[in-house]
């Protein structure tokens, strides 16, 4: 009740620095270099665009996610929970959506 979407990515898999390590979408609570945050993420989705690729992600402690061939396959899970991608072929082209509250 009362979420919005806050705001989304577009991640091109080619590219080492969207391979994330463990980490929690928190850090999305405020916008990149200001020093408090603005919004509240509270659920995030990960939708693969593309047809194709070899794309999986963990979520600790559950088990892993690997994205069906077809576009529009993902995920979706409480932006606090630590995860982090398992592999993502080169051109795999991922959405990634964050919604919740503005402070």
């Amino acid at each position: 009740k009362g979420l919005e979407l806050l705001h989304a990515h577009i991640l091109d898999q080619a590219s080492p620095h969207v391979r994330f390590s463990n980490h929690q979408d928190t850090e999305e609570n405020r916008p990149r270099g200001a020093r408090r945050a603005d919004r509240e993420v509270v659920y995030t989705v990960v939708l693969k665009l593309n047809r194709g690729g070899d794309s999986a992600m963990r979520i600790l402690g559950c088990e892993d996610v690997v994205y069906a061939s077809e576009p529009a396959t993902g995920i979706v899970f409480l932006s606090e929970l630590w995860h982090r991608t398992l592999r993502a072929s080169a051109g795999t082209l991922k959405l990634t959506l964050f919604f919740g509250r503005w402070n």
